[in-house]
């Protein structure tokens, strides 16, 4: 994927993230080389202008079992690395970074794009939103997928495509372009079944295109989709939507406000994690060791829930208690926390469990609905 023209001269770079790690110059793309080299150079660029350190990029390639000479190889690829990026790529104390500005990367331009979009009148914003849809080509940092680095940039980025696609979507309906917007949302809907904003809009399209009854047989689908995958019922927001659609409320056919990227509902939904079997595990790794692993695991789950848009209300004892704007941030990031992390013992290394629970409560706290996860199957909490 080319680098937009206003951007690209002799001796600059784009890169791109948004799918397979791509690297142009003044132009020509250049070869990166192997899975390890174009991996090193993917953590680099998940905190570009702020100094990685070399621990991190051994994790990055080797995960928890680098081999002796893990540090001396990094070193290697990245010297070949600087033999194409040149001063682009920079030594630091204990570390190295990516010395480049916001319009050589495409996760940064996708971001400047959408706030363009967010301030504009519906015309000018369409094109924002297309132009930064555009740039994506795939998942975010694939390179980094079998990693913990880099694992809630690339939870952020998808949260946040997402919600580009469905402000795209209620743009589109802004200006009644309803040809472009059912075919877009029929296919999102099949990539993203539990996405119930994406479901809201299709049904909202459907209705205005003249097809109530596609509209209320939509509804019916999601509702037994629901059901059966995680034993809910729609949000109240669907339910509304259902009965207006029901009752032909005029109101429909208005041209709606412009929705915010993250719009949070009346619902909470919290997540709450922590590791399985924290007293025994406190006997079995000693206070100390258990404490580290503590440390990590909190950590990783504060990541995760910062990248989806979510707050760390609490760590109360061996748990992250979390708020998320939408139940689908919540499940997201409980599916994106790890089932199990390592932790050390005298004898050697161990697989530790641990537990990921959601609950959503309606404003006046009454229980919307419940989600369990984990290393065993756990009842209701």
């Amino acid at each position: 994927m080319a680098a937009p023209n206003d951007v690209v001269s002799t001796n600059d770079f784009w890169f791109a993230v948004l799918g397979p790690l791509h690297v142009v110059r003044g132009g020509s793309p250049l070869a990166l080389g192997g899975p390890k080299p174009r991996t090193l150079l993917a953590a680099l660029l998940v905190q570009p202008d702020r100094l990685v350190p070399t621990d991190t990029l051994v994790e990055a390639l080797w995960g928890e079992h680098p081999p002796p000479t893990a540090t001396k190889t990094v070193q290697k690829y990245l010297s070949t690395l600087r033999r194409q990026l040149g001063e682009v790529l920079a030594t630091g104390s204990g570390g190295y970074l990516l010395a480049i500005g916001d319009h050589q990367l495409d996760s940064r331009r996708f971001e400047t794009l959408l706030t363009t979009a967010h301030s504009s009148e519906p015309e000018a914003a369409l094109t924002a939103y297309e132009e930064a849809l555009d740039l994506w080509r795939g998942d975010p940092f694939p390179e980094l997928v079998d990693s913990q680095v880099g694992i809630a940039e690339r939870a952020r980025l998808i949260e946040r495509c997402l919600a580009a696609t469905e402000a795209l979507a209620e743009t589109e309906l802004t200006l009644g372009r309803l040809d472009r917007v059912v075919g877009r949302l029929e296919q999102q809907v099949t990539l993203h079944p539990l996405r119930e904003r994406l479901w809201e809009l299709l049904m909202l399209a459907l209705y205005r295109s003249g097809r109530q009854a596609d509209a209320l047989r939509t509804y019916q689908k999601v509702r037994r989709l629901l059901g059966e995958e995680l034993g809910i019922d729609p949000s109240p927001e669907l339910q509304k939507l259902e009965s207006r659609i029901l009752t032909q409320d005029p109101d429909l056919d208005a041209r709606p406000a412009p929705i915010d990227l993250l719009p949070r509902s009346e619902i909470h939904s919290f997540l709450f994690c922590d590791l399985e079997g924290s007293t025994g595990l406190i006997q079995q790794l000693g206070a100390e060791s258990y404490g580290l692993l503590h440390n990590r695991y909190h950590a990783l789950v504060g990541q995760i829930t910062d990248g989806l848009g979510g707050e760390v209300l609490d760590r109360a004892g061996d748990g992250v208690f979390a708020d998320f704007p939408t139940a689908s941030q919540a499940v997201a990031a409980a599916s994106t926390a790890p089932a199990s992390v390592l932790g050390l013992t005298d004898r050697g290394r161990i697989e530790v469990g641990t537990r990921a629970d959601l609950v959503s409560l309606r404003s006046d706290l009454s229980v919307e609905s419940v989600w369990v996860a984990g290393t065993e199957a756990y009842g209701n909490p």
